[in-house]
């Protein structure tokens, strides 16, 4: 049920489902052991992500964390181990999307920027 043009995140859990993978596929993007530099289709990737969190921050789904607050995950010190983590986390959102009703069209812009961010991950997997 929306309420007075914002969405309630208790009633959408897929959001927040959504919400939870988006910040941790991020996390996996940002964090670096190590001298590894992050390459301009992480950077894209990273954007990409920001954005659909800010969508969902936006609309007023929000648990209260922090965009940096994530589930803790075991940490690769190679890239290829992260990126594909970083994969798994955005297909996970983009399947608690895909389950989300829309709410002016919210859910096919998180979409959009979900599919920006997988490509800009492929990329990055490509180029290594």
């Amino acid at each position: 049920m929306f309420v007075s043009g914002s969405l309630r995140a208790q009633e959408h859990p897929n959001y927040m489902h959504a919400l939870s993978n988006l910040r941790t596929a991020r996390w996996m993007l940002d964090h670096r052991p190590g001298n590894w530099r992050q390459s301009r289709d992480e950077e894209a990737a990273e954007r990409e992500i920001n954005d659909a969190i800010r969508e969902i921050h936006e609309a007023t789904i929000d648990d209260h964390h922090g965009m940096d607050e994530h589930e803790k995950w075991a940490e690769h010190n190679d890239r290829g181990g992260r990126l594909r983590d970083a994969k798994e986390f955005l297909n996970r959102a983009r399947q608690n999307m895909e389950r989300a009703e829309d709410f002016k069209g919210l859910k096919g812009r998180i979409l959009r920027h979900i599919s920006e961010s997988q490509r800009f991950v492929d990329m990055a997997m490509n180029a290594r």
